[in-house]
């Protein structure tokens, strides 16, 4: 029980960081757009 939620919580915390990445990376994305 324990592996369980302790490998869903690996999970959703993966999810999380690949979302703020995502985000960063369109954030960045965008700034070099504007900058032509």
């Amino acid at each position: 029980m324990v592996i369980i939620s302790s490998s869903f919580s690996l999970t959703s915390y993966h999810q999380v960081a690949s979302l703020l990445l995502y985000e960063k990376i369109s954030q960045i994305l965008l700034s070099c757009f504007q900058m032509f």
